[in-house]
């Protein structure tokens, strides 16, 4: 019971470094796939060798420029992307807040 209980602390983001390498392996260029972790469903697809999941967040609700959210790690700090797969960077507002 202490192996399983350790084992569910150390992958608490539902996702195991051999898991991600699995998905890597198995999933192919431009397919879509659905992904379950953290008790959601998700569309993962793959593009230029790098796995990304649809961001269906509310939170995003407000950003219509983020759409993906790249799979590069376990500890879900991970890029968002646009709908070209371009990384994501905010735009900077300009000084006094017009």
């Amino acid at each position: 019971a202490q192996v399983v209980e350790a084992f569910l602390n150390e992958n608490a983001s539902q996702l195991t470094y051999h898991g991600l390498a699995q998905l890597f392996a198995g999933v192919g260029e431009r397919e879509l796939c659905v992904f379950f972790r953290n008790n959601h469903f998700c569309t993962m697809t793959k593009r230029n060798n790098e796995l990304f999941l649809l961001a269906t967040d509310v939170g995003f609700f407000d950003q219509p420029d983020i759409v993906w959210e790249k799979l590069t790690d376990i500890t879900n700090d991970n890029a968002f992307c646009d709908g070209e797969f371009h990384v994501y960077h905010p735009r900077k507002k300009p000084a006094g807040g017009a």
